[in-house]
C-alpha cells in the first residue's frame, strides 16, 4: 500500500497515449478526476496546482493535453467493490460498440473487485479466477491489459522481491504473460526511489531489475517515474557507510 501501484499503472497509460494507442483506465479505486490530475501531470512534467495556477502555463498545456489525449484517453470509474470481472466485461462490450477496441486496458486494481463469497472458497482462490477472467478478456479484445495488485504483509518495506512476496496471491499470477513487482523500503521511498523487478515474462528475460526515480516529499507532485542510474541513487541514498 502507498508504494505507487496507482502511480505506475498511469505512467503505463501515458506513455501508451504518447506512442498514439487507444487506452481505457478502469479505476475501482481513484475517482475520475484524480486519475486525470495524475496522467496530466505525467504528460506535462508539471503538479496540477502548478498547473492551475499558472493562467499562462496552463492554456498551453490544456493544448497539450488535449492534443495527445483526445479522443484515444477514456478514465472509468466504478465504485471499489461495486462490479465483478463479468460486469467489466459487459462494460467493454458496450465501450467497444461505441469508441472501438482500446489498444491498452489498465485496470486498477484487481483487489478492488466485487467477489461473490461463498463459505466453501477462500478469497485468493476468487481473485485468481477474476484474473484468469481478465487474461481472457486481453485475449477477447485483443489488446494490452495491466493490472495491479498488493503484496503480502512479510513483503512490506521490501526493495525488492520474489514469489515468495506474493504466495498469498500466487493464483493470480498464474496466467499472467508478465509479472512485476516494485518495492521500496520506508528509507528509498522517503527519497522518491523504486526497484521494479520482471519476476515473469513469457516473451523476453526475467529477472531484471530497474531502480525507479519517482516522487520526493519535498517537491511538487508528477507522479512520473524515471529510470535511475547508479550515481543518482547514490546521491539520494547516500553511500555503504550510510553519508
Amino acid at each position: 500500500s502507498g508504494r505507487g501501484k496507482t502511480a505506475l499503472l498511469c505512467n503505463f497509460a501515458v506513455q501508451a497515449l504518447k506512442e498514439k494507442k487507444r487506452v481505457l483506465f478502469v479505476s475501482l479505486e481513484m475517482a475520475e478526476k484524480v486519475i486525470t490530475q495524475r496522467t496530466d501531470s505525467i504528460l506535462v512534467g508539471f503538479s496540477a496546482s502548478e498547473i492551475t495556477n499558472n493562467s499562462e502555463l496552463q492554456v498551453d498545456l490544456d493544448r497539450l493535453i488535449k492534443k495527445i489525449k483526445s479522443p484515444n484517453f477514456t478514465i472509468k470509474y466504478f465504485q471499489r467493490g461495486s462490479i465483478t470481472t463479468s460486469q467489466l466485461e459487459n462494460y467493454l462490450d458496450r465501450y467497444c460498440d461505441e469508441v472501438g477496441k482500446p489498444d491498452v486496458l489498465i485496470v486498477d486494481w484487481l483487489g478492488c473487485f466485487k467477489f461473490p463469497f461463498t463459505r466453501d472458497t477462500k478469497k485468493h482462490e476468487l481473485m485468481g479466477e477474476a484474473a484468469d477472467h481478465l487474461v481472457n478478456m486481453s485475449r477477447k479484445y485483443s489488446c494490452t491489459l495491466i493490472t495491479a495488485h498488493q503484496t503480502n504483509r512479510g513483503a512490506v518495506g521490501n526493495d525488492e522481491f520474489g514469489y515468495d512476496s506474493v504466495s498469498e496471491s500466487f493464483s493470480s499470477l498464474f496466467g499472467m504473460d508478465g509479472v512485476f513487482g516494485l518495492g521500496a523500503s520506508d528509507k528509498a521511498k522517503d527519497a522518491g526511489k523504486r526497484t521494479l523487478k520482471m519476476l515473469k515474462n513469457r516473451f523476453g528475460p526475467d529477472s531484471v531489475f530497474v531502480k525507479l526515480q519517482g516522487d520526493l516529499p519535498s517537491k511538487p507532485l508528477t507522479f512520473k517515474f524515471t529510470e535511475l542510474d547508479e550515481d543518482d541513487e547514490k546521491d539520494l541514498l547516500g553511500d555503504s557507510n550510510g553519508k
